[in-house]
């Protein structure tokens, strides 16, 4: 077991504590997970990777909406989409089902222009598109509502608007499974804009085409818990999932732009740590390694980590609000179950995942090294944040 799967054993197990489990995780335990086809192979991945580091089954049902939609009201613990208008169509398809402010921006992917193999048309930016006698395929639906306009549209040029359509191929598809069974049969159309991750799923039907800029537009994949989801412990477990490296790493394997954010507002990247930063650093770290032994365990960490969370909670009620907490990253990072609040549990179970990210070599054991760079990932990310 990698030390990133213990830490994920770990997470799981502090969750389960915090909804008052006692004992082991069960290994019936079962996350229903429903979504659309085009984050599916990435989510599906997900899915078994976590499921079977912690001994559960996480089903994916993922197509258009009509072929899920009844059996996610009944048992759904987290809905994914391929678009951020894809969440306001599922919140009225399942009314009361979850929150739309809960919904959490995953990964990006952009629009990219997919060729026949050996690209015959010798297509090699958007323009080539608009040349006379090109037939292209497009969507009209799911997460590609209003795709192709709002590439065409771009740089304000209605002529390339028009240009644009006056080569698609009509009907649209309604879903992009179904403009890949056109594409498979109707042999003469020549290009199809659609997401990048389409060709990597299916290498063998096309080939891709980068959009040049200024044609080039990204759409996100979200994820959302349910109200039955955040009741069970494990599919909050299975979001963290996601948003953590060994998510990131199984969705960039997909064509999903996993790569970490970028800074906002004018915020800097992080400078090294100074000389006197670092001797903070260093006394921080004695003061975890009780043993004196040169190396700090989960165990010594800890119970540091419970007296910050003590020291946040000024009510006493066992959650930190967005009024006390206090760090260097963002409550999010600690509200596992985004229910707006932070317990001990969660925060202690992310600095627990934490620990075993940045233990490199696996020993269970940090060393001031990994201490080190341990702070200065954080330090960075919070300035990112």
């Amino acid at each position: 077991m990698t030390h990133f799967s213990r830490a994920l054993s770990a997470l799981t197990t502090a969750l389960v504590l915090a909804a008052g489990v006692v004992g082991p995780v069960q290994a019936q335990s079962v996350v229903n997970v429903y979504g659309p086809g085009g984050p599916a192979p990435a989510m599906q991945e997900a899915a078994k990777a976590f499921g079977a580091t912690n001994n559960i089954t996480v089903n994916v049902a993922a197509g258009p909406t009509p072929q899920w939609i009844d059996k996610a009201r009944e048992d759904a613990d987290v809905i994914f989409s391929g678009a951020e208008n894809m969440f306001t169509d599922f919140a009225k398809a399942l009314p009361g089902a979850f929150e739309l402010k809960d919904a959490y921006p995953l990964y990006l992917r952009p629009a990219a222009i997919l060729v026949r193999p050996g690209n015959p048309k010798n297509i090699r930016s958007f323009r080539d598109l608009l040349a006379p006698n090109v037939k292209l395929l497009t969507v009209a639906g799911a997460g590609q509502t209003g795709l192709w306009e709002d590439v065409a549209g771009r740089t304000g040029d209605i002529a390339m608007v028009r240009a644009f359509r006056k080569n698609m191929v009509f009907p649209e598809a309604a879903s992009s499974g179904a403009a890949k069974e056109q594409w498979a049969q109707q042999k003469d159309i020549d290009a199809w804009l659609i997401w990048n991750i389409w060709q990597v799923a299916n290498p063998n039907l096309a080939q891709v085409v980068e959009l040049d800029e200024p044609f080039r537009i990204y759409r996100d994949a979200g994820v959302v818990l349910t109200r039955k989801g955040k009741t069970d412990p494990q599919a909050p477990a299975f979001v963290a999932f996601l948003k953590s490296p060994a998510g990131q790493e199984i969705f960039a394997k997909w064509g999903w732009d996993a790569r970490p954010v970028a800074a906002v507002d004018g915020a800097r990247s992080a400078a090294p740590l100074s000389v006197s930063s670092q001797a903070d650093v260093e006394r921080r770290f004695a003061r975890m390694d009780t043993n004196r032994d040169g190396a700090v365990t989960w165990e010594e960490a800890a119970p540091s980590r419970a007296r910050e969370f003590d020291s946040m909670d000024k009510n006493n009620d066992r959650r930190i609000t967005d009024v006390e907490f206090r760090g260097q990253l963002p409550i999010g990072s600690f509200d596992i179950n985004t229910d707006g609040a932070v317990s001990k549990a969660e925060f202690l179970a992310t600095h627990r995942l934490m620990f075993m990210q940045f233990d490199a070599d696996a020993n269970q054991r940090i060393s001031i090294s990994e201490f080190t760079t341990a702070q200065r990932a954080t330090a960075k990310q919070a300035v990112l944040n």
